[in-house]
């Protein structure tokens, strides 16, 4: 730069500086931009092969949207001043701007080679393209350089190790850290505790649990997230098959949150059992089982896991024994979640046919003498429609709908008034296949309480699967302001579902270049999610030093068109296209077999 800027007069250089300073807060009024811009052309007329000017002149054109022009005049002066960093950067920052992160990354690698001393801007801007583009090999080199430029500054450490982990170089990720350690001593702050946490992560995903088992208990004292700590300590057992020990820690964890499905799982796991409902077990693991179950009973008797999880692995007597504990309390309290609760247990036959027979027994014993067993207390009114909702529930899930719609009808007429008995109606009448009756009974049940914003959700989502896309639109709309016209902000919330299920609606309906417009538009979301992470990757080193879930965000961009709604977009995009290609193919087809005037018969009547 300082070549170039020897062309310039000191009153030129003056102009150019304001230009570059302005660029550099980024921030002012279109008013400054015509400043810029008029500077920019005072100091082109008296020199117009003057490179860096022509770049700077390109960048404020591309704040002002003129694209086109603003890469023509930073190409412009990279032709005159190839060797000027100024112009590479420039180009850079435009390339970065328009999302372009390879490219921009070339930009930046150029810049840094025709710079006299090591810009740190530049090489933040480096990383930042490098990470995105996940070139974690260039990213090692950059922060190292980094780190050289300012050695006092934490984020540049934690960066560095964050580039050597993802690199998949575990040892020296370790090291960085263990060297920042000795360097400055962790403090029970939060920052710290999050740094010996994500160090630990580092040394368990290198494959040593052992190191990573002594290294947890070495900073037990300076770690903050106690809960984190212990859910780690007991995952690390596990995998090292202590199974004692991991007892006693999950034991902890489910002191702290008794109703925790994953804290049981893991107490299971312990002990062998799978938590699927597809094995039981016997002898001592089944006594030693019970009997901590039953002391968690009688310890948390609020809560339901405790009385919940021993469904998974008993079986027989014992299986009916719990299972009419854990459902009388639900039936008589109400819960319409009662049957969602167990419905993994169907996956064993056995057990669903034991189900349905304590649930026989519950009726026939209420419709009797009002009470589930005959040693126990009257119940409400209430129960009887509970139990009727369950069982039509159950044979839903055993695909016997028409018995299903007998006991929903009961319920019903039993209360007329229960919201989720008109929902249950409505999913009997999809899962037989009748999606216009199973719309309509969603929706009576909807209305019966308008404020519920779930309820608009699914009886929209009812709606545009019975391809009443007015209504739906209408329904959808309650719960936004503006509801003239939904579609700019179905888009601007990401509203996956319902783009795509009234692109699929559309597709049914043959209206393709609606379902395409739709459908792609899911597509185009993931790629701002893909693109927003930019953002973050100063935010979470510089802010908030959340290491661990930087790491994890990384990864989850990394498997992001996995998602459900990404593949099932793209897989219906497809299948238009294969349907338009065979309409077009047996089109031409058709037109081979007519004569000239048939053809021009043909053609006009389309």
């Amino acid at each position: 730069m300082s070549a170039v800027s020897e062309q310039l007069s000191s009153k030129e250089k003056q102009l150019f500086n304001t230009i570059l300073q302005l660029l550099n807060e980024r921030s002012f009024e279109p008013k400054q931009y015509k400043k810029a811009l008029k500077n920019a052309d005072t100091i082109l007329q008296n020199h117009p092969k003057h490179g860096e000017t022509l770049a700077a002149k390109g960048l404020l054109l591309s704040s002002m949207d003129r694209k086109k022009e603003a890469y023509d005049f930073v190409r412009k002066g990279l032709r005159y001043d190839i060797k000027s960093f100024v112009c590479w950067n420039v180009l850079g920052l435009m390339y970065r701007s328009d999302k372009n992160y390879f490219e921009a990354a070339k930009c930046y690698k150029n810049a840094m080679k025709n710079s006299s001393a090591k810009d740190g801007q530049i090489l933040r801007d480096l990383a930042l393209v490098q990470i995105q583009n996940r070139d974690f090999k260039g990213l090692v080199t950059t922060r190292n350089q980094l780190l050289n430029l300012k050695p006092d500054n934490k984020a540049n450490w934690m960066a560095f190790a964050i580039a050597s982990h993802l690199s998949g170089d575990y040892p020296k990720a370790i090291q960085i850290i263990k060297v920042f350690e000795s360097l400055n001593e962790p403090k029970k702050v939060w920052e710290d505790s999050e740094m010996l946490l994500y160090k630990n992560m580092i040394i368990e995903e290198s494959g040593d649990l052992e190191g990573a088992l002594k290294h947890l208990d070495e900073i037990e004292n300076k770690v903050l997230d106690k809960l984190a700590w212990g859910e780690k300590k007991a995952e690390l057992l596990l995998k090292l098959k202590r199974f004692d020990d991991a007892q006693k820690e999950i034991r902890g964890l489910i002191d702290i949150s008794p109703d925790n499905a994953k804290y049981h799982a893991q107490l299971l796991e312990s002990l062998g059992i799978h938590t699927d409902g597809s094995s039981s077990t016997e002898g001592e693991t089944l006594d030693k089982l019970v009997k901590i179950y039953d002391e968690l009973a009688q310890k948390y008797p609020r809560e339901t896991a405790p009385v919940r999880t021993p469904l998974s692995f008993l079986s027989g007597d014992k299986f009916v024994t719990q299972f009419k504990k854990y459902c009388s309390s639900g039936l008589t309290k109400g819960i319409p979640s009662l049957f969602q609760s167990v419905k993994h247990l169907y996956k064993d036959k056995a057990k669903a046919a034991l189900m349905l027979r304590v649930f026989k027994d519950f009726e026939s014993n209420l419709e009797k003498m009002n009470k589930l067993d005959p040693e126990d207390l009257e119940e409400p009114p209430s129960t009887i429609m509970w139990t009727w909702f369950y069982l039509s529930q159950h044979y839903t899930q055993t695909h016997q709908y028409d018995i299903a719609f007998e006991y929903i009808l009961k319920a019903i007429k039993h209360t007329p008034t229960v919201i989720e008995l008109y929902l249950e109606r409505a999913r009997i009448h999809k899962r037989a296949g009748d999606l216009v009756r199973a719309s309509e009974w969603y929706e009576y049940g909807r209305e019966l309480d308008l404020a519920d914003r779930f309820l608009n959700t699914k009886g929209t989502k009812y709606l545009l699967r019975a391809d009443r896309l007015e209504k739906a639109e209408t329904t959808f709309s309650l719960f936004i302001k503006e509801a003239t016209n939904i579609s700019p902000h179905i888009y601007d919330m990401q509203v996956m579902w319902y783009e795509y299920e009234q692109g699929c609606s559309y597709f049914r309906q043959g209206q393709y270049g609606k379902a395409l417009k739709k459908l792609i538009s899911v597509s185009r979301h993931f790629s701002d999610i893909k693109d927003d992470q930019f953002d973050f990757h100063s935010f979470c080193l510089n802010r908030t030093m959340a290491l661990r879930s930087y790491v994890k965000m990384l990864r989850f961009e990394d498997r992001l068109h996995s998602h459900k709604y990404y593949t099932r977009a793209a897989l219906v995009i497809v299948e238009i296209y294969l349907h338009l290609y065979d309409q077009e193919k047996a089109k031409d087809d058709h037109l081979k077999t007519l004569t000239e005037a048939e053809k021009k018969a043909y053609e006009k009547k389309q």
